[in-house]
């Protein structure tokens, strides 16, 4: 579920919400005081039947009171008294029968008195009734079981009293009345228009119905299952409840006691509850219509609020997807958090503008001077293989040379034992003189020989000196380029660590929202959603700035690892030049000692013209000869060691040429990985539009 979804249904359940809380306490109190109210006109009501039947009842009771006084003072006979029971009926239509019986039974020569004058047949005893069993018992009215009368065509009751003097019972006064008043006040009289009113007696029997079949013998208990609310009718003058299972109302009170009835009314609630029920769907339509104009109200919010969030995330992934125009700028609305995140966002894309414009010129120079240290690094190799190639000729020289100083020091020895022997061989002196001038001749050629070596040599370690010595600038200018770029790294990596101190307060932005929204409580539900998202962007932006920092922190790395071996690279050519410096010395030193060499060889060969030239003088100079030949086999011995310590020079030079091939091979390899990196980052860096 997005924002806009999140924010229009929080907006619209707190609409709802608040339109429940403020309508279901106000149904409810309406509903509460309803009840009070049908309990009141219910209780009022019972009461308007108490008061009916009571004053039903006062008339008849007031006869009554008449003849049983009337019956205590004179005495008595059927003649006496019909005229006076006559007089009464005449007052009121509704007594039906009047009458008047004494105590003892009429089979047994009592009377009964009567306005109707009716026959009574010869074995009528009148102790045997009901109503006179009643009233005999009683010192107070009696209401007998009410009964179908068919003159009447109705119910009828007989009210009877107990006429007594002196302690005894003289005789019974009682009225017989219809119940059609009640009964048309009773069927006409309910709490709603499909209820119904009945008068029953205490076991519940009509006593009142519309349909005459069912007094007295029809249940209203029975016959609408309220059988478990008698007890309470019973002790009650009021009593009312709904019965929700049944959807029905029940009401009932006990109506004067002498009569023993009971009053009950019943009916649908719903009728009852006409009222609450137009509130109920009038509220619930308040509610509907402020949930519908809530839902339009948040959809227009939300689209503002979520609007420029979905631009901040559509930026945000196209830099994570690193197909981003850092050109790009959000438009600022709002002046709030929001408005400040845009504002933050925008400030962003400024500063990572600025360092892939920086990156990107970085990476051109970076290209070039690859490509630079690519060709030194090419011609520092052939330089060296020339150079190996030079010193392998100088080492075959060398050889030679040594030979030739073996062969020469051979001949000097030769010499020395001919002038030890000169006296003795002076027939042999030409010989020797010649075989010495042949091998000084030779000495000659191979000093000749190597002193022509020795040029090249110096020539070639001339030039080796010069490469070398562009080799360590090249280096020196690749440390001065690796050391930018590593500045330029730095400055990246504190770009990076503004995105992560904005992604922090972003991230304290939205803990500030959720807080806040807290204590707002159900209203801010909405804005703790907005804060949830806030805080989701704000962590995107943590694990991207953790990202660009892991792979800067690589970046960094390898540009160490450049450097190292740039530093390693101009060592290594500083040692080479000095090592070329201390072999040209060498050399030098070597080429002094043969042209001592050649000058020695000379005065050889002027010696052996002038031994040639005068035999007879050798003998004479035969000492000094001797003298000249030690000379010369010292001048050799010395050229011997010179010769060997330049083959030592020679291995020591092959041992570092081979070093510097290393170091020309390790150099391309880095030129090689600096150039692939330099071509990652540009892939990289490429992908942004500035």
């Amino acid at each position: 579920m997005n924002i806009r979804t999140k924010l229009i249904t929080g907006f619209g359940t707190t609409v709802l919400l608040a339109a429940a809380f403020i309508a279901v306490p106000i149904i409810s109190r309406q509903v509460s005081v309803q009840q009070k109210d049908l309990a009141s006109e219910a209780s009022y009501m019972e009461q308007l039947v108490y008061s009916e039947v009571e004053n039903f009842l006062i008339e008849p009771k007031s006869v009554l009171d008449a003849m049983v006084e009337y019956a205590r003072t004179q005495e008595l006979n059927r003649e006496v008294i019909t005229p006076f029971l006559q007089g009464l009926a005449a007052t009121n239509s509704d007594y039906q029968y009047i009458y008047y019986v004494d105590a003892v039974p009429y089979k047994d020569g009592g009377f009964l008195a009567d306005n109707l004058h009716l026959d009574i047949s010869s074995d009528y005893d009148q102790t045997t009734r009901g109503w006179f069993q009643a009233a005999a018992k009683s010192r107070d009215y009696i209401v007998t079981e009410p009964y179908m009368d068919i003159m009447v065509g109705g119910a009828v009751i007989t009210l009877a009293k107990g006429v007594w003097v002196n302690g005894e019972l003289k005789g019974i006064a009682a009225v017989d009345i219809a119940l059609d008043k009640i009964v048309s006040f009773i069927n006409s009289f309910s709490m709603s228009g499909g209820g119904k009113s009945y008068i029953v007696n205490k076991d519940g029997l009509y006593i009142t119905n519309e349909d005459s079949k069912k007094v007295l013998e029809a249940n209203f208990f029975d016959e609408y299952n309220e059988s478990k609310y008698i007890s309470e009718i019973k002790g009650s003058k009021g009593f009312f409840t709904i019965d929700d299972g049944k959807k029905s109302y029940l009401m009932g009170s006990a109506l004067p006691e002498v009569t023993g009835w009971l009053f009950v009314s019943t009916g649908p609630s719903r009728e009852l509850n006409g009222s609450i029920t137009a509130n109920v769907r009038f509220a619930t339509l308040i509610a509907v219509v402020c949930t519908v104009l809530a839902l339009l109200f948040s959809a227009f919010l939300s689209e503002r609020i979520v609007r420029p969030l979905s631009e901040v995330v559509s930026a945000v992934r196209g830099i994570a997807e690193g197909k981003a125009d850092l050109t790009y700028r959000l438009k600022v609305s709002t002046n709030d958090e929001i408005g400040n995140l845009v504002g933050g966002f925008n400030a962003f894309m400024g500063k990572i503008q600025s360092i892939i414009t920086v990156m990107k010129q970085s990476k051109n120079t970076l290209k070039e001077v690859g490509s630079d240290l690519a060709v030194s690094t090419e011609g520092t190799i052939e330089r060296t293989n020339e150079i190996r190639s030079g010193m392998k000729g100088i080492s075959d020289s060398i050889s030679v040379q040594t030979a030739s100083v073996q062969q020469t020091a051979g001949a000097v020895n030769e010499i020395l034992a001919n002038i030890q022997s000169l006296d003795g061989m002076v027939q042999n002196q030409a010989d020797g003189v010649s075989q010495a001038s042949s091998a000084v001749q030779q000495m000659i050629g191979n000093i000749t020989s190597v002193n022509a070596s020795v040029d090249k040599m110096a020539d070639a370690f001339a030039l080796l000196g010069t490469n070398a010595q562009t080799g360590a600038e090249t280096q020196a200018q690749l440390g001065a380029q690796v050391q930018k770029i590593d500045e330029q790294s730095k400055l990246l990596h504190e770009a990076n660590t503004a995105i992560e101190s904005i992604a922090s307060q972003t991230n304290l932005l939205a803990m500030n929202a959720a807080i806040e929204a807290a204590h707002a409580g159900e209203a801010g539900k909405g804005f703790a959603v907005v804060a949830d998202e806030i805080r989701k962007l704000s962590e995107t932006s943590t694990t991207q700035s953790k990202t660009i920092g892991t792979q800067l922190k690589d970046i960094q790395n390898t540009i160490n690892g450049v450097v190292v071996t740039a530093h390693k690279g101009v060592e290594g050519y500083n040692t080479l030049s000095e090592r070329i410096k201390e072999t040209d010395g060498l050399v030098r030193q070597i080429k002094t000692a043969m042209t001592e060499q050649a000058e020695g060889s000379k005065q050889i060969i002027q010696t052996l013209h002038v031994m040639n030239d005068s035999t007879q003088e050798v003998r004479n100079a035969a000492q000094e000869m001797a003298e000249g030949s030690k000379a010369i086999l010292q001048e050799v011995h010395a050229l011997q060691d010179a010769t060997l310590s330049m083959k030592s020079d020679m291995e020591t030079m092959n041992t570092q040429t081979a070093l510097i091939q290393e170091t020309s091979d390790s150099l391309s390899a880095v030129a090689e990985r600096m150039t692939n990196s330099i071509t990652q980052i540009g892939a990289q860096v490429d992908q942004f539009e500035v």
